[in-house]
């Protein structure tokens, strides 16, 4: 990015989301706080902590409405609700990850779940503070790589190490925070190294990987706010499962090198390198409770290496940056306004350089207002944002993306409260839905794009009630929506000559998506020995295009049960997931069989000094042993889940 165009960027914005006290859930709990509005949900370590793994997309997947699109495991992308790539927004302290997970299955999200301290999930008119388009949710992955208090003492930290069978995974990490004076400072790394996957009926060859991450940062801290930056490396080399060359998608095993048609293997060698700068005001006007700001660059690239040969580069240079105000009360009325700007210089070089050199720039104002009155709680957000995409040798594009949301949440009493939101989204076409030519090797098609589609508009209801009493919590939330011109690329039925490869069109139709996220969670035992619980839950999307077809891969009905035993001490719990059968595949792909998954372990708490935690920690997972076909994964044909394995490890914090 040249000079003149960054110097306006950072001087005119920068980052961050307006400053909220966080609430934090219980583990089972996945509906925000009446007080946050009807849709925003904090997840504190505790309700993900079991589930860590080493991609965001594994973390999530047993959160209710939140599925894991897997490209082997070196890749785990979120689903939320049937949606997934740009239709879910991924934000690391909230800001994009900016890297090019959305563009492609076989790209890796540019972070690491296991640095994580809390994860928001938003829905309604909270997701506008932050994009356009977001119809199945925004994912805001939180930790302290800028502090923003000072820690403590004057210094703290945590170690961990973890196992995994089926892969064969070695995970370490550190952290390290410190405060000196006005200053605090952070320090964290991460190493982690796998083999090639043991599935549920063989091993997938060429799957293995390794990763290398580390981030500093320091802030100075004082009672009017704080100013902060740092800056984050990740080196991450994983394998992807490759199609024989006459791939059939009846094939019912995984691939492995030794198959006469089987391909070179592939590894994609990620490097990424990013800086932030984040500050905050705390009532630096009468007129405003706070003032957050800050900057992001991320310079992304990675190459895809086909057996000893380095084949496509792809390199991103991203710039994001924001600024937001927390305006004070007027009247019963709180919120924030806003500014957002995106930058990003996209190339691929080689032989899959399929997209041509594109330059995006992004300018967004956003508002996002709250009135409680009495039992109500009324929330409103708007959006409007400018796009310029500009291709080489490609006409100049314009977009201008304009977006609203409302919600209203009635809290009657303690017992029982209803929410019922609505939005109406505008998304502007993505580099690879407009200009993609050529064969894309991960997908195993011949992309085409189509540079005349329009903005997809989408129109979200979704209806949550949720019921509290001594005897059960009961959690449920529908959903509807409507998306005219949805945007997907099609298997058009014909074969492109040269690379025998199915050809995949860019191609608009007006869908719907309904389905529903449910759980209940009964206190069976409360005794002095610990609390016995037993969870149910389930999740289903069904997306139909008009005029008859399915959306393609879309997640199963899932459901199941869980009991779960805690004390002080530690807990223990058994889960079992049922998946039933996808019969609703998309044209001409494959259905996945129905599959039940069984897991089960515990953690517990050793007993030292008052400075010194350790926690040691196991689980069995997949312990049927259940051939796993992700319906949500392109390799849903040729690369089964992870199969029976355990995981173990110890943490340790001071």
């Amino acid at each position: 990015m040249s000079p003149h165009k960054f110097l306006p960027l950072l001087l005119v914005s920068s980052t961050s989301f307006a400053h909220q006290p966080s609430v934090e859930l219980t583990p089972l709990t996945v509906t925000a706080a009446p007080e946050q509005g009807s849709g925003r949900t904090v997840l504190n370590k505790e309700a993900f902590q079991r589930q860590l793994r080493r991609t965001l997309g594994e973390t999530l997947e047993q959160l209710p409405g939140f599925n894991n699109q897997s490209f082997g495991p070196g890749v785990g992308l979120p689903v939320i609700r049937g949606q997934s790539g740009p239709r879910v927004r991924i934000l690391q302290n909230s800001l994009g990850v900016n890297d090019l997970s959305s563009i492609s299955p076989d790209h890796a999200i540019g972070l690491e779940p296991l640095f994580a301290d809390r994860i928001e999930v938003l829905h309604g008119p909270a997701t506008l503070r932050y994009g356009s388009g977001i119809v199945g949710g925004l994912v805001n992955v939180l930790d302290n790589r800028i502090p923003e208090n000072l820690p403590d003492r004057a210094v703290e930290g945590a170690g961990e190490y973890r196992y995994d069978s089926p892969s064969d995974e070695h995970a370490g990490s550190a952290r390290l925070d410190a405060g000196w004076g006005p200053f605090a400072f952070h320090l964290e790394g991460l190493r982690r190294t796998h083999g090639d996957l043991d599935t549920g009926s063989g091993v997938l060859d060429g799957t293995d990987g390794d990763a290398i991450s580390g981030s500093a940062g320091i802030s100075w801290v004082g009672e009017a706010g704080f100013i902060g930056a740092s800056i984050n490396r990740l080196e991450n080399t994983y394998g992807v499962p490759t199609f024989p060359h006459h791939h059939d998608e009846a094939h019912d095993e995984p691939h492995h090198e030794e198959d006469d048609h089987a391909g070179e293997k592939i590894y994609i060698d990620l490097k990424q390198t990013r800086h932030d700068l984040r500050a905050a005001l705390y009532a630096p006007f009468p007129w405003a409770e706070e003032v957050r700001l800050g900057f992001g660059h991320t310079d992304y690239r990675h190459v895809e290496i086909e057996g000893d040969e380095r084949g496509t580069l792809w390199t991103r240079q991203a710039y994001e940056s924001r600024l937001e105000l927390t305006h004070a009360p007027i009247g019963p009325v709180t919120g924030s306004v806003g500014f957002q700007s995106r930058h990003g210089d996209l190339a691929a070089i080689g032989e899959e350089a399929i997209v041509p050199r594109t330059d995006t720039e992004n300018y967004a104002l956003f508002i996002n207002e709250r009135l409680q009155q009495g039992p109500f709680l009324y929330e409103l957000g708007a959006r409007v944002e400018h796009q310029r995409t500009d291709a080489e040798n490609r006409r100049l594009r314009r977009d201008l993306p304009v977006s609203g949301a409302a919600s209203v949440t009635w809290q009657g009493n303690d017992h029982h409260r209803l929410s019922l939101a609505f939005t109406s989204t505008q998304r502007a076409p993505q580099v690879q839905e407009l200009y993609a030519f050529g064969v894309h090797h991960a997908s195993q098609s011949f992309e085409v794009g189509n540079p005349n589609l329009d903005r997809e508009h989408s129109h979200q209801l979704e209806l949550g009630y949720r019921f509290e009493s001594s005897l059960v919590i009961a959690e449920i939330n529908l959903f509807h929506y409507w998306i005219d011109d949805y945007i997907f690329f099609r298997n058009s039925g014909r074969i492109d000559a040269e690379s025998e490869l199915p050809i995949f069109n860019a191609t608009q139709q007006n869908a719907i998506f309904k389905g529903f996220d449910a759980q209940l969670h009964f206190p069976l035992l409360a005794t002095r020995q610990g609390d016995l619980d037993l969870i149910l839950f389930g999740d289903y999307t069904r997306g139909r295009l008009s005029g008859g077809g399915d959306v393609p891969r879309m997640p199963p009905l899932r459901y199941g049960f869980e009991f779960k035993f805690h004390r002080d001490e530690g807990n223990a719990f058994l889960r079992l997931t049922r998946a039933e059968a996808q019969d609703h595949p998309g044209r001409l792909e494959a259905p996945t069989p129905s599959y039940v998954v069984l897991n089960i372990g515990g953690e517990y708490r050793i007993p030292t000094g008052d400075r010194t935690q350790v926690t040691v920690f196991a689980q069995g997972t997949n312990l049927l042993n259940q051939t796993v076909r992700n319906a949500t994964s392109f390799l849903r044909t040729i690369a089964p889940e992870p199969g029976r394995g355990a995981q173990a490890g110890i943490r340790i914090g001071f």
